[in-house]
Protein backbone atom coordinates (compact mmCIF):
# COMPACT_ATOMS: atom_id res chain seq x y z
CA UNK A 1 0.00 0.00 0.00
CA UNK A 2 1.36 3.42 -0.94
CA UNK A 3 0.54 6.52 1.07
CA UNK A 4 -1.89 8.77 -0.80
CA UNK A 5 -0.70 12.35 -0.99
CA UNK A 6 -0.84 15.60 -2.90
CA UNK A 7 1.39 16.17 -5.94
CA UNK A 8 4.81 16.92 -4.38
CA UNK A 9 6.41 20.32 -5.00
CA UNK A 10 9.93 18.95 -5.34
CA UNK A 11 12.42 21.64 -6.47
CA UNK A 12 16.15 20.76 -6.80
CA UNK A 13 18.68 22.96 -5.01
CA UNK A 14 20.41 25.43 -7.34
CA UNK A 15 24.01 26.68 -7.49
CA UNK A 16 25.66 23.40 -6.45
CA UNK A 17 29.33 23.06 -7.52
CA UNK A 18 29.49 19.50 -8.81
CA UNK A 19 27.21 17.29 -10.92
CA UNK A 20 26.75 13.73 -12.10
CA UNK A 21 24.09 12.01 -14.28
CA UNK A 22 21.88 8.97 -13.87
CA UNK A 23 20.31 7.44 -16.97
CA UNK A 24 17.39 5.36 -15.73
CA UNK A 25 13.93 3.87 -16.01
CA UNK A 26 11.18 3.60 -13.38
CA UNK A 27 9.89 0.04 -13.12
CA UNK A 28 6.25 -0.21 -11.99
CA UNK A 29 4.69 -2.85 -9.75
CA UNK A 30 3.51 -4.91 -12.75
CA UNK A 31 7.04 -5.05 -14.19
CA UNK A 32 6.49 -2.51 -16.98
CA UNK A 33 8.34 0.81 -17.21
CA UNK A 34 6.60 4.12 -16.63
CA UNK A 35 5.98 6.28 -19.67
CA UNK A 36 3.75 8.69 -17.76
CA UNK A 37 5.24 12.21 -17.85
CA UNK A 38 3.22 13.01 -14.69
CA UNK A 39 5.27 10.50 -12.71
CA UNK A 40 8.42 11.90 -11.07
CA UNK A 41 11.67 10.58 -9.63
CA UNK A 42 13.64 12.81 -7.27
CA UNK A 43 17.17 12.46 -5.79
CA UNK A 44 17.74 13.37 -2.11
CA UNK A 45 20.57 13.93 0.35
CA UNK A 46 19.30 14.21 3.93
CA UNK A 47 15.87 15.34 2.72
CA UNK A 48 17.26 17.99 0.33
CA UNK A 49 16.24 17.62 -3.33
CA UNK A 50 19.35 17.27 -5.52
CA UNK A 51 17.80 16.17 -8.83
CA UNK A 52 14.44 15.61 -10.54
CA UNK A 53 13.15 14.07 -13.75
CA UNK A 54 10.05 12.45 -15.27
CA UNK A 55 9.70 9.49 -17.65
CA UNK A 56 9.39 10.31 -21.33
CA UNK A 57 6.74 8.83 -23.56
CA UNK A 58 9.43 7.40 -25.87
CA UNK A 59 12.25 4.88 -25.32
CA UNK A 60 10.32 3.07 -22.59
CA UNK A 61 10.34 6.12 -20.34
CA UNK A 62 14.11 6.64 -20.36
CA UNK A 63 15.23 9.48 -18.05
CA UNK A 64 18.53 11.35 -17.78
CA UNK A 65 18.73 13.01 -14.34
CA UNK A 66 21.38 15.52 -13.35
CA UNK A 67 22.28 15.36 -9.65
CA UNK A 68 24.14 18.17 -7.88
CA UNK A 69 26.36 18.35 -4.80
CA UNK A 70 28.83 20.62 -3.02
CA UNK A 71 30.92 17.58 -2.16
CA UNK A 72 33.19 16.30 -4.91
CA UNK A 73 32.32 12.72 -3.98
CA UNK A 74 31.02 10.42 -1.31
CA UNK A 75 27.46 11.66 -0.58
CA UNK A 76 24.82 8.91 -0.52
CA UNK A 77 21.98 9.69 -2.90
CA UNK A 78 18.54 8.22 -2.16
CA UNK A 79 15.46 8.41 -4.37
CA UNK A 80 11.70 8.74 -4.15
CA UNK A 81 9.08 8.41 -6.89
CA UNK A 82 5.70 10.02 -7.26
CA UNK A 83 3.19 7.75 -9.03
CA UNK A 84 0.53 9.97 -10.59
CA UNK A 85 -2.03 7.25 -11.30
CA UNK A 86 -1.97 6.10 -7.68
CA UNK A 87 -1.41 9.64 -6.34
CA UNK A 88 1.25 8.13 -4.06
CA UNK A 89 4.89 8.63 -3.11
CA UNK A 90 7.10 5.52 -2.79
CA UNK A 91 10.67 4.99 -1.61
CA UNK A 92 13.03 3.74 -4.30
CA UNK A 93 15.06 0.66 -3.35
CA UNK A 94 18.26 1.74 -5.15
CA UNK A 95 20.86 4.30 -4.00
CA UNK A 96 23.85 5.96 -5.70
CA UNK A 97 27.10 7.34 -4.26
CA UNK A 98 27.83 10.78 -5.66
CA UNK A 99 30.94 11.14 -7.84
CA UNK A 100 31.67 14.43 -9.61
CA UNK A 101 31.34 14.03 -13.40
CA UNK A 102 30.24 10.47 -12.79
CA UNK A 103 27.65 8.66 -14.87
CA UNK A 104 25.40 5.81 -13.78
CA UNK A 105 23.49 3.85 -16.41
CA UNK A 106 23.45 4.34 -20.17
CA UNK A 107 20.94 4.53 -23.00
CA UNK A 108 21.52 0.89 -23.86
CA UNK A 109 21.86 -0.20 -20.23
CA UNK A 110 19.75 2.12 -18.04
CA UNK A 111 19.82 2.12 -14.26
CA UNK A 112 16.51 0.62 -13.08
CA UNK A 113 14.59 2.25 -10.23
CA UNK A 114 12.34 -0.18 -8.32
CA UNK A 115 10.14 0.04 -5.24
CA UNK A 116 8.48 -2.36 -2.87
CA UNK A 117 4.72 -2.96 -3.14
CA UNK A 118 3.54 -3.87 0.38
CA UNK A 119 0.84 -6.47 0.83
CA UNK A 120 -2.71 -5.24 1.38
CA UNK A 121 -3.55 -4.40 4.98
CA UNK A 122 -6.71 -5.62 6.69
CA UNK A 123 -9.05 -3.77 9.04
CA UNK A 124 -9.18 -5.49 12.44
CA UNK A 125 -11.31 -2.98 14.37
CA UNK A 126 -13.34 0.22 14.04
CA UNK A 127 -13.19 2.90 16.74
CA UNK A 128 -16.28 3.26 18.91
CA UNK A 129 -18.14 6.53 18.49
CA UNK A 130 -19.73 8.52 21.30
CA UNK A 131 -23.52 8.84 21.38
CA UNK A 132 -24.97 11.90 19.65
CA UNK A 133 -27.77 13.74 21.45
CA UNK A 134 -29.93 16.09 19.39
CA UNK A 135 -32.89 18.32 20.08
CA UNK A 136 -36.44 17.24 19.28
CA UNK A 137 -37.27 18.08 15.67
CA UNK A 138 -33.72 17.76 14.29
CA UNK A 139 -33.89 16.69 10.63
CA UNK A 140 -31.92 13.71 9.32
CA UNK A 141 -29.76 15.91 7.10
CA UNK A 142 -28.84 18.07 10.10
CA UNK A 143 -27.47 15.24 12.23
CA UNK A 144 -23.76 15.75 13.07
CA UNK A 145 -22.74 12.29 11.90
CA UNK A 146 -18.99 11.77 11.50
CA UNK A 147 -17.64 11.93 7.97
CA UNK A 148 -14.68 9.69 8.82
CA UNK A 149 -13.92 7.02 11.41
CA UNK A 150 -10.64 5.65 12.72
CA UNK A 151 -9.81 2.03 11.94
CA UNK A 152 -6.98 -0.17 13.17
CA UNK A 153 -5.09 -2.26 10.61
CA UNK A 154 -3.44 -5.65 11.05
CA UNK A 155 0.03 -4.07 11.18
CA UNK A 156 -0.99 -2.09 14.27
CA UNK A 157 -1.32 1.26 12.50
CA UNK A 158 -4.47 3.39 12.39
CA UNK A 159 -6.01 5.48 9.63
CA UNK A 160 -9.19 7.47 9.02
CA UNK A 161 -11.63 6.19 6.43
CA UNK A 162 -14.66 7.86 4.90
CA UNK A 163 -17.99 6.46 6.07
CA UNK A 164 -21.51 6.45 4.58
CA UNK A 165 -24.37 6.19 7.07
CA UNK A 166 -27.70 4.43 6.68
CA UNK A 167 -31.03 5.95 7.76
CA UNK A 168 -30.98 4.53 11.28
CA UNK A 169 -32.72 1.64 13.04
CA UNK A 170 -35.57 2.21 13.61
CA UNK A 171 -35.85 4.65 10.70
CA UNK A 172 -34.83 8.06 12.03
CA UNK A 173 -37.65 10.44 12.96
CA UNK A 174 -36.59 13.67 14.59
CA UNK A 175 -40.13 14.24 15.85
CA UNK A 176 -40.15 11.02 17.87
CA UNK A 177 -37.94 10.99 20.98
CA UNK A 178 -35.82 7.87 21.42
CA UNK A 179 -32.56 6.16 20.44
CA UNK A 180 -31.70 5.41 16.80
CA UNK A 181 -28.75 3.19 15.84
CA UNK A 182 -26.91 4.24 12.69
CA UNK A 183 -24.60 1.89 10.79
CA UNK A 184 -21.85 3.25 8.56
CA UNK A 185 -20.26 1.55 5.55
CA UNK A 186 -16.51 2.14 5.23
CA UNK A 187 -15.01 3.43 1.97
CA UNK A 188 -11.91 1.36 1.24
CA UNK A 189 -8.91 2.88 -0.56
CA UNK A 190 -6.47 0.76 -2.58
CA UNK A 191 -4.40 -1.47 -0.33
CA UNK A 192 -6.91 -1.82 2.52
CA UNK A 193 -9.23 -4.80 2.82
CA UNK A 194 -12.23 -5.39 5.09
CA UNK A 195 -12.60 -9.18 5.11
CA UNK A 196 -14.97 -9.17 8.13
CA UNK A 197 -17.18 -6.44 6.63
CA UNK A 198 -16.73 -4.34 9.76
CA UNK A 199 -18.88 -1.22 10.02
CA UNK A 200 -19.07 1.92 12.12
CA UNK A 201 -21.93 2.39 14.57
CA UNK A 202 -23.30 5.32 16.52
CA UNK A 203 -26.43 5.91 18.57
CA UNK A 204 -28.39 9.13 18.00
CA UNK A 205 -30.62 10.14 20.89
CA UNK A 206 -33.55 12.47 20.17
CA UNK A 207 -34.51 14.44 23.27
CA UNK A 208 -38.04 14.95 24.47
CA UNK A 209 -39.83 17.97 23.04
CA UNK A 210 -39.48 21.12 25.13
CA UNK A 211 -42.92 22.75 25.24
CA UNK A 212 -43.08 26.39 26.34
CA UNK A 213 -45.59 27.55 28.92
CA UNK A 214 -46.12 30.82 27.06
CA UNK A 215 -45.51 31.41 23.36
CA UNK A 216 -45.43 34.77 21.56
CA UNK A 217 -45.59 34.25 17.80
CA UNK A 218 -44.14 37.03 15.59
CA UNK A 219 -42.68 38.84 18.58
CA UNK A 220 -39.21 39.31 17.10
CA UNK A 221 -39.67 38.64 13.38
CA UNK A 222 -42.41 38.24 10.80
CA UNK A 223 -43.93 34.77 10.62
CA UNK A 224 -45.46 33.60 7.34
CA UNK A 225 -47.37 30.30 7.21
CA UNK A 226 -47.59 29.05 3.64
CA UNK A 227 -47.72 25.33 4.47
CA UNK A 228 -49.02 23.45 7.50
CA UNK A 229 -47.82 24.78 10.86
CA UNK A 230 -48.85 23.89 14.40
CA UNK A 231 -48.11 25.92 17.56
CA UNK A 232 -48.68 24.66 21.10
CA UNK A 233 -48.11 26.18 24.54
CA UNK A 234 -48.98 24.83 27.95
CA UNK A 235 -50.56 28.10 29.13
CA UNK A 236 -50.91 30.90 26.56
CA UNK A 237 -50.28 31.91 22.97
CA UNK A 238 -50.04 35.56 21.89
CA UNK A 239 -49.90 36.37 18.19
CA UNK A 240 -48.25 39.53 16.82
CA UNK A 241 -49.13 42.83 18.50
CA UNK A 242 -45.86 44.66 17.83
CA UNK A 243 -43.78 45.66 14.82
CA UNK A 244 -43.92 42.21 13.27
CA UNK A 245 -46.72 40.36 11.52
CA UNK A 246 -48.20 36.88 11.53
CA UNK A 247 -49.65 35.93 8.14
CA UNK A 248 -51.38 32.78 6.94
CA UNK A 249 -51.20 32.87 3.15
CA UNK A 250 -53.54 31.38 0.55
CA UNK A 251 -53.17 27.61 0.96
CA UNK A 252 -51.51 27.93 4.37
CA UNK A 253 -52.90 26.23 7.46
CA UNK A 254 -52.03 27.26 11.01
CA UNK A 255 -53.22 25.59 14.19
CA UNK A 256 -52.89 27.36 17.56
CA UNK A 257 -53.50 25.36 20.72
CA UNK A 258 -52.92 26.58 24.27
CA UNK A 259 -53.87 25.32 27.69
CA UNK A 260 -55.56 28.54 28.87
CA UNK A 261 -55.59 31.55 26.53
CA UNK A 262 -54.98 32.48 22.88
CA UNK A 263 -54.75 36.16 21.97
CA UNK A 264 -54.74 37.43 18.37
CA UNK A 265 -53.44 41.01 18.31
CA UNK A 266 -53.27 43.54 15.46
CA UNK A 267 -50.79 42.34 12.87
CA UNK A 268 -52.40 38.88 12.68
CA UNK A 269 -53.63 38.23 9.13
CA UNK A 270 -55.27 35.29 7.39
CA UNK A 271 -55.35 35.79 3.63
CA UNK A 272 -58.25 34.56 1.51
CA UNK A 273 -57.76 30.83 1.06
CA UNK A 274 -55.74 30.50 4.26
CA UNK A 275 -56.91 28.60 7.32
CA UNK A 276 -56.40 29.38 11.01
CA UNK A 277 -57.75 27.09 13.71
CA UNK A 278 -57.25 28.12 17.35
CA UNK A 279 -58.65 26.34 20.39
CA UNK A 280 -58.01 25.70 24.07
CA UNK A 281 -56.69 22.28 25.06
CA UNK A 282 -54.06 20.83 27.34
CA UNK A 283 -53.21 18.12 24.79
CA UNK A 284 -50.51 18.82 22.22
CA UNK A 285 -51.75 17.97 18.69
CA UNK A 286 -48.57 19.12 16.96
CA UNK A 287 -46.36 16.52 15.35
CA UNK A 288 -48.93 13.74 15.43
CA UNK A 289 -49.26 11.49 12.35
CA UNK A 290 -51.74 12.74 9.79
CA UNK A 291 -53.86 9.61 10.11
CA UNK A 292 -54.29 10.26 13.82
CA UNK A 293 -55.34 13.87 13.18
CA UNK A 294 -57.83 12.74 10.57
CA UNK A 295 -59.43 10.39 13.04
CA UNK A 296 -60.02 13.39 15.31
CA UNK A 297 -61.60 15.53 12.61
CA UNK A 298 -64.80 15.28 10.62
CA UNK A 299 -65.43 16.88 7.29
CA UNK A 300 -68.22 19.38 6.87
CA UNK A 301 -69.84 17.96 3.73
CA UNK A 302 -71.52 21.23 2.80
CA UNK A 303 -68.46 23.44 2.96
CA UNK A 304 -65.57 21.00 2.64
CA UNK A 305 -64.02 22.64 5.71
CA UNK A 306 -62.23 20.49 8.31
CA UNK A 307 -64.08 21.06 11.58
CA UNK A 308 -62.82 19.69 14.90
CA UNK A 309 -65.05 17.52 16.99
CA UNK A 310 -66.35 19.34 20.07
CA UNK A 311 -64.62 18.28 23.29
CA UNK A 312 -66.61 16.18 25.71
CA UNK A 313 -66.46 19.08 28.17
CA UNK A 314 -65.21 22.63 28.12
CA UNK A 315 -66.05 25.75 26.15
CA UNK A 316 -66.77 25.19 22.45
CA UNK A 317 -68.68 26.97 19.69
CA UNK A 318 -70.04 25.69 16.39
CA UNK A 319 -70.95 28.40 13.87
CA UNK A 320 -73.31 27.83 10.92
CA UNK A 321 -74.07 28.25 8.12
CA UNK A 322 -70.45 28.55 7.05
CA UNK A 323 -69.89 30.12 4.54
CA UNK A 324 -72.67 32.63 5.18
CA UNK A 325 -74.17 35.66 3.51
CA UNK A 326 -74.64 37.29 6.89
CA UNK A 327 -76.91 35.40 9.28
CA UNK A 328 -75.10 33.20 11.78
CA UNK A 329 -76.21 30.77 14.44
CA UNK A 330 -73.84 30.08 17.32
CA UNK A 331 -74.26 26.75 19.07
CA UNK A 332 -72.30 26.96 22.31
CA UNK A 333 -71.11 24.27 24.69
CA UNK A 334 -70.77 26.16 27.98
CA UNK A 335 -68.45 25.73 30.91
CA UNK A 336 -71.39 26.45 33.19
CA UNK A 337 -74.87 27.92 32.86
CA UNK A 338 -74.50 30.65 35.49
CA UNK A 339 -71.59 32.78 34.28
CA UNK A 340 -72.27 35.24 31.47
CA UNK A 341 -70.32 34.95 28.22
CA UNK A 342 -68.78 37.47 25.82
CA UNK A 343 -69.33 37.05 22.09
CA UNK A 344 -66.80 38.75 19.80
CA UNK A 345 -66.30 38.90 16.03
CA UNK A 346 -62.89 39.84 14.57
CA UNK A 347 -61.95 40.47 10.97
CA UNK A 348 -58.95 38.85 9.26
CA UNK A 349 -56.68 41.65 10.56
CA UNK A 350 -57.63 40.86 14.15
CA UNK A 351 -59.73 44.02 14.49
CA UNK A 352 -62.81 43.57 16.64
CA UNK A 353 -66.05 44.47 14.81
CA UNK A 354 -68.52 43.09 17.36
CA UNK A 355 -68.41 42.54 21.12
CA UNK A 356 -71.27 41.91 23.50
CA UNK A 357 -71.74 40.31 26.90
CA UNK A 358 -74.72 37.95 27.02
CA UNK A 359 -76.47 35.57 29.42
CA UNK A 360 -75.22 31.99 29.35
CA UNK A 361 -77.29 30.04 26.83
CA UNK A 362 -76.65 27.45 24.17
CA UNK A 363 -77.80 29.30 21.03
CA UNK A 364 -77.23 32.83 19.77
CA UNK A 365 -77.92 34.64 16.52
CA UNK A 366 -75.61 37.15 14.83
CA UNK A 367 -75.74 39.06 11.56
CA UNK A 368 -72.65 40.23 9.68
CA UNK A 369 -74.49 41.03 6.44
CA UNK A 370 -73.12 44.59 6.45
CA UNK A 371 -69.49 43.41 6.60
CA UNK A 372 -67.30 42.94 3.54
CA UNK A 373 -66.85 39.43 2.14
CA UNK A 374 -63.86 37.66 3.61
CA UNK A 375 -62.69 35.73 6.63
CA UNK A 376 -63.87 36.45 10.18
CA UNK A 377 -63.43 34.86 13.58
CA UNK A 378 -66.12 34.29 16.16
CA UNK A 379 -64.69 34.22 19.68
CA UNK A 380 -66.57 33.08 22.80
CA UNK A 381 -65.16 33.91 26.25
CA UNK A 382 -66.49 32.55 29.53
CA UNK A 383 -64.43 33.14 32.64
CA UNK A 384 -60.81 32.26 31.84
CA UNK A 385 -61.71 30.07 28.86
CA UNK A 386 -61.86 31.07 25.21
CA UNK A 387 -62.79 29.29 21.99
CA UNK A 388 -62.50 30.51 18.41
CA UNK A 389 -64.06 29.55 15.07
CA UNK A 390 -63.39 30.77 11.54
CA UNK A 391 -66.27 32.04 9.39
CA UNK A 392 -66.31 32.87 5.68
CA UNK A 393 -68.57 35.79 4.69
CA UNK A 394 -69.64 35.57 1.04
Amino acid sequence: MQEETEVPDWEPEEGLQYTMTVTSQLQLADGSFSVNPDDMVAAFVDGEVRGLNSPGTDFDGLMVMTIGSNEISGELITFKAYLANENAIVDINETVVFENQGSVGAFDDPFIFTYEVPEDLEIVSVAALADITVAYGTALEDLPLAETVEVTLDNGSTTDLDVTWDGGTPAYDGDTPGTYNFEGTLTLPDGILNPEDLTAEVDVIVEEEIIPEDLHIAAEEDVVVDGVECFFALVSITVSGGDHHFTVTDGGEATLVAGETITLLPGSTVEHGGYLHAYISGENPCGRPLAEKEREEEEDVETGMQMPEPPEEGLYVNVYPNPTRGALTLEVQLLNHEERIRVEVLNHMGKMIYSREMPAQTHYSLDIANEKPGMYFVRIIQGNEMTLQRVIKQ
